[in-house]
């Protein structure tokens, strides 16, 4: 949510995405001077992404907001700009351009002076003042409003893919001409649509409230659980890529069913297979697994999709979804809400033991008991305060440094110690963690007091051999720290609590009973790792060195990684190249590489874990997940380089490498 400073008004982020102009095939694009507007595009980046928001006080339509934050406006005489800071408010261009205005009409009644006698003109001056005063007021209460700045967007009713964006307050449509954009067409101009969120998503079922999962054996998908609790309620939103859109040969432009094909989506599961218009899932993508969507503005926002001869994707009373033959009005059974992907994590104690609330909350989960024990898996959820000010930083263009949203005092030093902000763990019957006052933690509903706590992740720190030496530990853990501010430990038989009274100070130096560590993703076998500053997905490059694979994360093509979570709370990252596995390797010198392996990731996850077990220790092929929210991670490799932590960073043109100069800028936080 964000809310305007002026009026107040509380604005609801319902999705981001693309125009794509028809016949071109060029996305809209917003240029950096004076709000200009062209149809330049050829891949989805900065400057082609627009953020779509509804008012949360009045969402019967949308506004659409740039990568600089301005709005798209259409005034009464068609003319469309990119200039509103804030809806209804005049930004500074737009209050220069009223100033010239006035000047202009001012030099205008002056000439009437010299033809006019003194009677005449004051009937005159006073007849063009409350023109004049009726106009501004017309046009200032539209603007205080925000009615220039509301959109409705309209998809085609066919099924096409195809939308039309048109002028909520004047009804006319938004339109590419040879002099530039304009909002005057009466009738209705196709665009394109290019989805800008990330890939990897839960499908909910508005009505329901239940959330979509593959059954019978990856045949189906059915609305049955409220809570997604597994890989099987992972799916994947895919576009054909722009890549493939040439027009036909002897032909100069696309028609309106080419660009449509590229504005469709297609639902995969997480195990490959992709949803039909008959209910059915395939092996391949085919014609009739591609659902055009429809927005919908409200207060949850929410879609419907289509299939290619227009009917609605819709859930039987059975569960199932299927489409509905010849529907031409949406039900409630066809809404459906696109959700962040939830993260669980199992986490283990000095005591080598995993927490788990069989028998209460605890630490006394053996490695063999966790195989069979369900309850040692927790949903993390963010809930937010001190930490890093990601909004702010990713709507920079430069790669500044991050700030904390804390007193420096309260912490560490920041090489040392990463805050995070404030979370919570969800255990079984929708309990959640709580660290009370005084006795053990235990499980209690979320609106009891003490169910929120920090996490601050360790970079490194000293922990005593079998031999009794100390020995620094790379892979680092985490603290937990109570919103009292008291460091959590365990004990020794696996109870957890703040009753040491220990608290972080500027010489903080945490006992081993203190460190936790956490295993991630227990829910997602894979993520896409995206980029808000080189705004493309990690993946590989073509370019080899021998038989290593370099990296870049400039291109639009989502990469899938698998990932290995190992015992130690570190992960390896694997890519699946044309038949063989890579894996993302550190080098000394701060490079990362894709170096092949001789086994990838198991479909089975009993034997998957097996395998990690396996697996011999390497600092250059060990990353570890810095959670920052439910959306952003820091991807930290455990080999040091001199002696500082390196972070996996992207480069403002799609480069990536290893950044130890201590500063974690916006290239080091990635999206999953």
């Amino acid at each position: 949510m964000m809310k305007n400073g002026n009026s107040h008004r509380v604005m609801i982020e319902f999705c981001k995405l693309g125009l794509m102009h028809v016949p071109s095939g060029r996305l809209l694009t917003s240029e950096t001077f004076q709000g200009a507007l062209n149809v330049s595009g050829t891949s989805l980046k900065r400057r082609q992404i627009w953020t779509i928001y509804v008012d949360a006080a009045n969402p019967t339509a949308f506004f659409l907001q740039n990568h600089m934050g301005h709005y798209l406006s259409a005034s009464h005489d068609g003319k469309v700009s990119v200039l509103a800071e804030e809806p209804g408010m005049y930004s500074p261009e737009l209050l220069k351009i009223a100033v010239f205005s006035a000047i202009y009409n001012l030099r205008l009644l002056a000439a009437l002076l010299t033809v006019m006698n003194a009677y005449n003109f004051c009937h005159k001056f006073l007849d063009e003042a409350c023109q004049v005063a009726k106009s501004f007021r017309a046009i200032s209460a539209s603007r205080c409003k925000g009615e220039e700045e509301h959109f409705f967007i309209d998809t085609d009713v066919s099924g096409s893919g195809l939308v039309t964006v048109k002028s909520a307050k004047y009804l006319l449509y938004l339109q590419w001409t040879d002099n530039g954009m304009r909002c005057f067409s009466k009738e209705p101009v196709w665009w394109g649509t290019r989805w800008a969120i990330h890939p990897q998503v839960h499908l909910l079922s508005v009505h329901r409230n239940n959330y979509i999962r593959s059954a019978n054996k990856d045949s189906e998908l059915r609305a049955v659980q409220k809570a997604p609790k597994s890989k099987k309620f992972l799916f994947w939103l895919e576009q054909m890529p722009l890549s493939k859109m040439t027009p036909r040969p002897g032909a100069d432009s696309l028609t309106k069913g080419e660009v449509g094909c590229f504005s469709r989506v297609a639902i995969r599961s997480q195990s490959g297979r992709y949803l039909c218009s008959n209910g059915s899932m395939a092996d391949e993508i085919r014609k009739g697994a591609f659902f055009s969507i429809i927005f919908k503005p409200s207060k949850t926002p929410c879609v419907l999709l289509k299939d290619e001869f227009g009917d609605y994707l819709t859930v039987l009373s059975n569960g199932r979804l299927m489409i509905r033959p010849r529907s031409t009005d949406p039900r409630r059974e066809d809404f459906f809400a696109l959700k962040t992907p939830s993260i669980q994590v199992r986490m283990w104690a000095f005591n080598k033991k995993f927490a788990c609330v069989k028998h209460g909350l605890s630490f006394n989960a053996t490695d063999d008991e966790i195989q069979m024990e369900k309850n040692s898996i927790f949903q993390l959820e963010y809930v937010g305060g001190k930490g890093l000010d990601i909004p702010k930083l990713l709507a920079c263009a430069e790669s500044s440094p991050l700030t904390f949203s804390c007193e420096e005092s309260d912490y560490a030093p920041q090489d040392t110690l990463l805050p995070t902000g404030l979370w919570r763990l969800r255990g079984p019957e929708n309990k959640v963690w709580q660290f009370p006052r005084t006795g053990p933690a235990e499980m209690a509903l979320e609106n009891v007091q003490g169910t929120t706590f920090e996490i601050l992740f360790l970079t490194s720190y000293e922990e005593t051999s079998t031999i009794g030496h100390s020995k620094v530990n790379a892979r680092g853990g985490i603290l937990l720290r109570s919103v009292d501010g008291l460091v959590v430990s365990a004990k020794a038989l696996g109870p957890i609590s703040t009753a040491e009274n220990h608290r972080i100070t500027a010489d903080y130096r945490p006992t081993e009973s203190e460190i936790f560590h956490l295993i991630p993703f227990m829910n997602r076998p894979s993520v896409a790792l995206y980029s808000a500053l080189a705004y493309g997905f990690l993946g590989p490059t073509t370019s080899r060195r021998g038989d290593k694979l370099s990296l870049e994360c400039g291109t639009t093509i989502v990469g899938e990684w698998f990932v290995r979570r190992l015992p130690s709370g570190t992960c390896q990252l694997m890519f699946r190249d044309s038949g063989s596995w890579l894996v993302l390797s550190a080098q000394g010198n701060g490079a990362l590489v894709l170096v092949p392996t001789p086994s990838g990731p198991r479909e089975n996850e009993e034997e998957e874990e097996e395998e990690a077990r396996k697996v011999t220790p390497s600092y250059n092929t060990e990353f570890v997940f810095c959670l920052l929210s439910e959306k952003h991670v820091l991807l930290r490799s455990v080999l040091h380089i001199g002696g500082k932590p390196g972070f996996l960073c992207a480069g403002v043109q799609g480069d990536v490498k290893l950044d130890t100069s201590g500063n974690i800028t916006a290239g080091c936080i990635w999206q999953i």
